[in-house]
């Protein structure tokens, strides 16, 4: 890729911040997502604005797309298993609720009747 080429300078930030992506959600840093998100609508947006090149400067451009394709398919894999994993741990803890308040109404039922009349 011709360094000289704002293509190349884009794609190759957009490359970088596509693995920052990946590390942050392995790390379900969400903020950090979040900054990375922005930063990367601002590159594509950039990359929108360019000229579009002829068909043999595209050519030079296709393993690193590619390579770009391939870890948005892995990020978006790891949301995927993040948010499987949250559901899961959600369904536990609404799981755990509801037997919490099983108990509880077992401890505590309703209040039992005035002795009083009992003895008019």
């Amino acid at each position: 890729m011709s360094a000289s080429n704002p293509i190349a300078g884009i794609l190759e930030e957009w490359l970088q911040l596509t693995r920052a992506e990946g590390a942050a959600i392995a790390a379900a840093a969400w903020d950090k997502l979040r900054q990375v998100q922005a930063r990367k609508a601002a590159v594509q947006k950039a990359l929108a604005q360019l000229e579009r090149p002829n068909a043999k400067a595209l050519a030079e451009f296709r393993p690193h797309a590619a390579r770009i394709i391939s870890l948005l398919a892995r990020n978006s894999k790891a949301v995927a298993a993040q948010k499987r994993r949250a559901q899961e741990r959600q369904k536990s803890l609404d799981e755990t609720k509801k037997n919490l308040r099983r108990i509880q109404q077992s401890y505590f039922q309703a209040k039992p009747r005035a002795a009083w009349h009992s003895y008019s």
